[in-house]
């Protein structure tokens, strides 16, 4: 009984840990995609999701802005003055998606929050707006909320969930080797038997 209990609890914390894993490897590979901090990240993740929206499309539009605030940066005419029509006054990524945010939610209800989000975001760029609805358009603020409730992931959890994921995977791989291997000791005896 206290065996089949104790396999129960190490059960569960590995199906914990593997959603965590999970949970933590989506907002790395966000961060790798557009270089903005994980307490940015898994505030727009938690935000995404109470609005209905998915984080994957929010990373996509998140991924334009960060493409067009680096033109900016190098130089580029077109996205200085997209930048400035944004009401962005700063190459700093997430200083500059906090005050995007703000320009959207300050526009006016319907096709100007779309327009600016689209210049923003691109075409994804309406799929935020109620993420963006969801955080009061304050970024700043609901990140301390987010910290304040314990949603929020820092830069070393996503590193220990991205090598836990890591770890994951290659033990997954050695077991599926390992099975193969087994199997294909037999396949010798089943072709002479199918022949």
């Amino acid at each position: 009984l206290q065996v089949a209990a104790a396999i129960r609890v190490v059960s569960g914390l590995y199906n914990l840990a593997v959603s965590a894993s999970e949970a933590g490897s989506e907002i790395k590979d966000m961060q790798d995609k557009t270089g903005l901090a994980a307490v940015t990240l898994s505030t727009l993740k938690l935000a995404a999701e109470s609005a209905g929206s998915s984080f994957e499309q929010v990373g996509g539009g998140l991924e334009k802005f960060a493409k067009l605030l680096g033109q900016a940066k190098e130089g580029n005419e077109k996205a200085i003055a997209a930048m400035a029509a944004l009401g962005v006054g700063t190459t700093d990524l997430d200083e500059a998606l906090k005050q995007v945010i703000k320009s959207i939610a300050d526009a006016k209800d319907g096709t100007d929050q779309i327009t600016l989000a689209q210049k923003a975001f691109g075409k994804s760029g309406a799929d935020l707006i109620p993420v963006i609805k969801q955080i009061n358009g304050d970024l700043e603020a609901a990140e301390r909320e987010a910290k304040k409730l314990g949603t929020t992931l820092t830069e070393s959890d996503i590193k220990a969930a991205d090598e836990f994921g890591d770890t994951l995977g290659v033990l997954s791989t050695q077991v599926s080797t390992l099975a193969n291997r087994f199997a294909l000791q037999f396949a010798p005896q089943i072709t002479a038997a199918l022949v």
